[in-house]
């Protein structure tokens, strides 16, 4: 696994809200893990994008476990949040086209809380502009106010989800990057920045995500 310029990295999350890192892990390995999450797919459950997922994969996979243990990332964890971290998990994701259904991941444009939340997030396969890319606007975690909030059920008080329309007329898409890649690249980021998982038009696109909760 790749060594990290852990100070251009910290700086690359607090201007943009995110960082990518090339070839994190080999393509063996990817290929390894993504045949397991294949074997395993009857202990996944699915999410709001109508994805695959496996909440704590590191207790399947020794590789997953290793991602989840890495030291360079829970550095960089630790000194952006700057508070102790209580628990940490590695959820596998997995999201398969369906030419009758619109699938995602993580189901439209969100954050995961309004303020600072971490996470490494990790291509297990190619990810092409057909496959299901991650998708970000950079630096708007200190402009949420700014934007109306839909609830994502009935009573839900998190506003954490926003729709495309708004985003749409107050010309903040533009600014949008889509992160395609290969197996094995990372992205550390801020997901109190408003982000999404888009659609996915062909084939599978397999991933490993960690949650550092602090």
């Amino acid at each position: 696994m790749t060594q990290f310029n852990t100070d251009f990295i910290l700086g690359e999350i607090e201007k943009d809200g995110f960082c990518v890192i090339k070839n994190y892990l080999d393509k063996n390995s990817c290929e390894k893990v993504a045949s397991m999450m294949e074997d395993k797919i009857s202990q996944f459950t699915r999410g709001d994008g109508m994805d695959y997922r496996h909440p704590n994969f590191e207790n399947e996979c020794q590789i997953t476990k290793a991602f989840l243990g890495d030291e360079n990332i829970q550095e960089i964890c630790d000194r952006y949040m700057s508070t102790p971290l209580i628990k940490k998990r590695c959820q596998a994701g997995l999201v398969i086209h369906d030419k009758n259904s619109v699938v995602s991941s993580g189901g439209g444009w969100h954050v995961d809380k309004r303020s600072k939340q971490f996470k490494a997030i990790l291509y297990l396969s190619d990810v092409s502009h057909r496959s299901g890319f991650f998708s970000i606007i950079p630096s708007t975690s200190n402009r949420l106010e700014d934007f109306n909030t839909v609830p994502k059920f009935e009573g839900d008080v998190s506003m954490t989800r926003f729709e495309a329309k708004e985003l749409e007329e107050k010309h903040i898409l533009p600014s949008r990057v889509d992160i395609t890649g290969e197996a094995g690249d990372l992205i550390l980021v801020d997901t109190s920045n408003i982000h999404r998982g888009e659609e996915i038009l062909e084939g599978k696109r397999y991933s490993l995500t960690n949650y550092y909760y602090n």
